[in-house]
Protein backbone atom coordinates (compact mmCIF):
# COMPACT_ATOMS: atom_id res chain seq x y z
CA UNK A 1 0.00 0.00 0.00
CA UNK A 2 2.93 2.26 0.69
CA UNK A 3 3.33 2.76 -3.24
CA UNK A 4 0.23 5.03 -3.06
CA UNK A 5 1.56 7.73 -0.62
CA UNK A 6 2.87 11.07 -1.73
CA UNK A 7 5.74 13.12 -0.26
CA UNK A 8 4.25 13.54 2.95
CA UNK A 9 2.77 9.75 3.61
CA UNK A 10 -0.44 10.62 2.65
CA UNK A 11 -3.06 8.44 0.11
CA UNK A 12 -2.74 9.24 -3.09
CA UNK A 13 -5.98 8.58 -4.92
CA UNK A 14 -4.23 9.81 -8.33
CA UNK A 15 -1.51 6.80 -7.99
CA UNK A 16 -3.94 4.19 -7.20
CA UNK A 17 -6.69 5.40 -9.91
CA UNK A 18 -3.75 5.29 -12.47
CA UNK A 19 -2.52 1.58 -11.05
CA UNK A 20 -5.92 -0.06 -10.46
CA UNK A 21 -8.48 1.81 -12.80
CA UNK A 22 -8.89 0.84 -16.42
CA UNK A 23 -10.71 2.54 -18.99
CA UNK A 24 -13.59 1.10 -19.67
CA UNK A 25 -15.17 3.40 -23.18
CA UNK A 26 -13.49 4.58 -25.57
CA UNK A 27 -12.63 8.22 -25.77
CA UNK A 28 -15.54 8.96 -28.80
CA UNK A 29 -15.76 12.59 -28.00
CA UNK A 30 -12.95 15.26 -27.45
CA UNK A 31 -12.36 16.76 -23.71
CA UNK A 32 -13.87 20.18 -24.57
CA UNK A 33 -17.16 19.07 -25.56
CA UNK A 34 -17.73 16.84 -22.98
CA UNK A 35 -16.89 19.78 -20.42
CA UNK A 36 -18.96 22.30 -21.98
CA UNK A 37 -21.58 19.42 -21.52
CA UNK A 38 -21.34 19.10 -18.34
CA UNK A 39 -21.41 22.96 -17.52
CA UNK A 40 -24.91 24.07 -16.71
CA UNK A 41 -26.33 27.13 -18.29
CA UNK A 42 -26.16 30.32 -16.35
CA UNK A 43 -23.24 28.73 -14.82
CA UNK A 44 -21.02 31.76 -13.66
CA UNK A 45 -17.69 32.45 -14.62
CA UNK A 46 -16.43 33.18 -11.11
CA UNK A 47 -18.07 29.64 -9.96
CA UNK A 48 -16.19 27.69 -13.14
CA UNK A 49 -12.73 29.37 -12.26
CA UNK A 50 -13.23 27.80 -8.98
CA UNK A 51 -14.30 24.29 -10.17
CA UNK A 52 -11.11 24.48 -13.01
CA UNK A 53 -8.97 25.62 -10.41
CA UNK A 54 -9.75 22.92 -7.78
CA UNK A 55 -9.23 20.48 -10.77
CA UNK A 56 -5.72 21.61 -11.47
CA UNK A 57 -4.77 21.72 -8.15
CA UNK A 58 -6.77 18.05 -7.16
CA UNK A 59 -6.15 16.55 -10.30
CA UNK A 60 -2.33 17.67 -11.27
CA UNK A 61 -1.15 19.03 -8.37
CA UNK A 62 -0.39 22.44 -6.82
CA UNK A 63 3.22 22.41 -8.67
CA UNK A 64 1.65 22.44 -12.29
CA UNK A 65 -0.44 25.77 -11.51
CA UNK A 66 2.19 28.30 -12.71
CA UNK A 67 2.77 26.29 -16.14
CA UNK A 68 -1.14 25.66 -16.29
CA UNK A 69 -1.29 29.47 -16.04
CA UNK A 70 0.80 30.13 -18.39
CA UNK A 71 -1.20 27.63 -20.79
CA UNK A 72 -3.99 28.74 -20.41
CA UNK A 73 -2.76 31.92 -21.13
CA UNK A 74 -1.45 31.25 -24.35
CA UNK A 75 -4.32 29.65 -25.57
CA UNK A 76 -6.50 32.55 -24.86
CA UNK A 77 -4.14 34.68 -26.57
CA UNK A 78 -5.14 32.70 -29.80
CA UNK A 79 -8.62 33.61 -29.75
CA UNK A 80 -7.56 37.56 -29.16
CA UNK A 81 -8.57 38.72 -26.03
Amino acid sequence: MSEYLDKNGKFDNHKWLRVNQRETEPLTEDVQSKMVKAIPMGYHYKKLAQDVAGIIHDEYGSHNVKVFLAELKKALNNYNM
